[in-house]
Order: structure tokens, then sequence, then C-alpha cells
């Protein structure tokens, strides 16, 4: 049996927790009031380490209010085998990687921050905060999900 052309092999080289922040909550703030996440992506090619890093940052506000709950980033480092074969230098400079690489790793890492995340609200006023499960193909370039 042939491997399909898509296929990689990594490792996760590390987790660095950058910044976590909780605000205190506003007068009259319940648990069961609806929150958004915001989840931006950031990657980083490190060419000598044949490695990427995945920036993951998390702002969670209150819906009706807009005040800031919690913020998180961290960074995730994937030890890529033959990371040089896989990049692309595009016609604008940027340099592409495969969609299922980046979907994956995006996937590994958000994953990760919810880990965080859930940890981190235990015991607070967000321990009872629904977490999303966030689609990793769901994120462009440039773009929301």
């Amino acid at each position: 049996m042939t491997a399909p052309e898509n296929t990689f092999t990594y490792r996760i080289g590390g987790m660095d927790l950058l910044s976590c922040t909780l605000a205190e909550p506003a007068p009259g703030f319940a648990p069961d009031h609806k929150m958004n996440f915001n989840v931006q992506l950031k990657h980083q090619i490190m060419d000598k380490e044949s490695a990427i890093g995945v920036i993951c940052m998390v702002k969670t506000t209150h819906d009706e209010s807009n005040q800031e709950l919690a913020s998180f980033s961290g960074r995730m480092v994937f030890q890529v085998d033959g990371l040089a074969q896989l990049t692309k230098k595009k016609e604008d400079g940027s340099i592409g990687l495969p969609k299922d690489l980046i979907s994956t790793l995006n996937g590994v890492a958000i994953s990760t921050m919810r880990g965080v995340m859930w940890s981190t609200f235990k015991g607070t006023y967000l321990h009872r905060a629904v977490l999303p499960v966030v689609n990793p193909e769901g994120f462009q370039q440039g773009q929301s999900a």
C-alpha cells in the first residue's frame, strides 16, 4: 500500500503560555451569560529547527457588554520532518504550506489552548463557561472564523 501524497510526520516540540489574564467580572455578571471567543492564529516557520510555531490567541468577551473577561496567548512548536520540501514560496514573497498540515497543526494548538483555558477557569467565576469546539478548517488567511 502506498502512502497518500500529502502525508507528513510531526512531533510536538513544546508549548509556551505567553500570556494569561482574567478580568474582574462586571457587576451582575452571571455564569450563564453568553460569551464570545475570538480565536486568532499566527504561524512561524523556523527553518533551522525544521519546525513550525503556531501562536494561538483567544479573547473571551461578555456578549452583552463586550467586556473582556479573559485573554490567552500561547505558542506550540511542532517539529516537522522534511519541512523544507513542504514549503513553497509564493509570488508575493510569503511561504505556503500544505493545507492539511496547517489544519492539523491548528487543530492541535486550538485544542491545547482550550485545555489551558479550562484548567485556568476552574475554580473561578468562569468555571461554568462553555468553551467552544473550533473546526480548524474554518480558518483562512486574513479572515475570522
